[in-house]
């Protein structure tokens, strides 16, 4: 799933933090796969997402619903 324009990043990292399996996001060219990982989340802040295209992949189906309600709720 693509996200665009992430306007709260505290917000997402939360969301990122409560899921119960991995989260793969990719950033441009880069892949990161341990979101959870301080530098990974450094990097995704350097990149300043909200005005990036970040692709979210979810092992688990309820993660995936918790980005499609964040996206839902910024509109």
């Amino acid at each position: 799933m693509k996200l665009y324009n992430i306007k709260d990043m505290d917000r997402f990292m939360d969301i990122v933090e409560s899921c119960n399996g991995g989260i793969t996001l990719k950033l441009n060219d880069r892949e990161i796969v341990d979101v959870n990982n301080e530098a990974a989340v450094n990097l995704l802040r350097a990149m300043r997402p909200e005005k990036a295209t970040v692709e979210v992949k979810a092992e688990n189906a309820d993660d995936t619903m918790r980005f499609v309600e964040y996206m839902l709720s910024a509109v």
